[in-house]
């Protein structure tokens, strides 16, 4: 912004407009400013004059010299940060470094060195908890009761103690915390299924993996744990379906599009559709020779057929099979 500069006082380039409409033509101080005579007539870079400017400069610096020192302390009245902020920090790092295996050991420090400042922040807790849990699960369960105390409704402290009972073979417990966790919120939707299945519960997580898909249908793990219970169930229709949809999916992973396309024909041989398995079969062994399971179940779909040419070829397969891999 250019400043003109009037007698007595400096004017800004707003200003400018209503002084020339008021007929003052000559907006100069030059007589009066020798340090402004070799300036250009009319206007200048420097909205005051010298001595102002640098008294403004210094009284800058003076400022800014006392805010240093009492950031560094130099003020008895400054206190540094509290210790929930600095608690806070040390739990963004070991969020941070939790999700880099190389650095969970530096998580777990850090986390502990947060809880130690802040001993009732229910998050540290859970951190902690989710941190220990693949090497020390009852250490880990043990974070997640105290989170838990400090914040019973904390649904992500529930969801993951669920999984880690549900790993220490505890279903019924998993299925405990599973329902506070759905009781927090209806986002866990899912976390009952696998105490469920457990339990030999077979209808209840059926209907539970349904919901999840309803929201979820390209989620594999739950599309082919709701396949195993329409197995158990004896509903082919419906493991047909989930496993035509799985087919579609792995189409990239040769290993897992051979194991569904076989698991669709076991379906199929339930169902006594035996064209049918035997096109997925040959399909799943196409694509993966070594899938053994998938050999056998074609020697039995031949031999049922009385066809005694490609039954030979299974035979022979598997033989080589079990000589290459001395198996008895």
């Amino acid at each position: 912004m250019k400043v003109y500069i009037l007698p007595g006082r400096s004017v800004t380039d707003p200003e400018i407009e209503p002084l020339q409409r008021e007929g003052i033509k000559n907006i100069d101080s030059r007589q009066n400013r020798p340090e402004l005579a070799d300036l250009p007539f009319c206007h200048v870079n420097i909205a005051l004059d010298k001595h102002k400017f640098e008294l403004d400069c210094m009284l800058t610096i003076v400022l800014a010299l006392s805010l240093l020192l009492s950031f560094l302390g130099a003020n008895p009245s400054f206190a540094g940060p509290s210790n929930q902020t600095r608690a806070s920090v040390l739990f963004q790092l070991a969020t941070t470094n939790s999700q880099k295996p190389a650095k969970r050991n530096l998580a777990l420090q850090q986390i502990e060195e947060a809880i130690a400042l802040d001993p009732k922040n229910a998050n540290f807790y859970y951190l902690k908890g989710v941190l220990l849990a693949d090497n020390n699960s009852d250490e880990a369960i043990g974070n997640l009761d105290k989170a838990l105390s400090i914040e019973p409704k904390n649904g992500q402290a529930w969801y993951k103690k669920s999984e880690i009972l549900f790993l220490q073979n505890k279903p019924e417990l998993a299925l405990k915390a599973a329902d506070k966790a759905m009781a927090c919120s209806q986002s866990y939707i899912g976390v009952r299924i696998r105490p469920l299945q457990k339990l030999h519960r077979y209808d209840e997580a059926l209907k539970e993996s349904e919901l999840f898909l309803q929201k979820f249908p390209d989620n594999d793990v739950i599309r082919t744990l709701h396949s195993d219970m329409a197995k158990e169930l004896k509903r082919w229709p419906i493991v047909i379906k989930d496993e035509t949809a799985l087919i579609a999916m792995k189409q990239n992973d040769p290993k897992a599009y051979s194991s569904n396309l076989r698991r669709r024909a076991e379906a199929h041989i339930a169902m006594h559709q035996g064209n049918k398995a035997i096109a997925d079969l040959e399909k799943a062994v196409q694509v993966l020779p070594t899938n053994m399971t998938a050999h056998k179940l074609l020697l039995s779909l031949y031999e049922k057929k009385r066809d005694k040419k490609n039954a030979a070829r299974e035979k022979a397969i598997l033989a080589d099979y079990e000589r290459k891999f001395n198996i008895h």
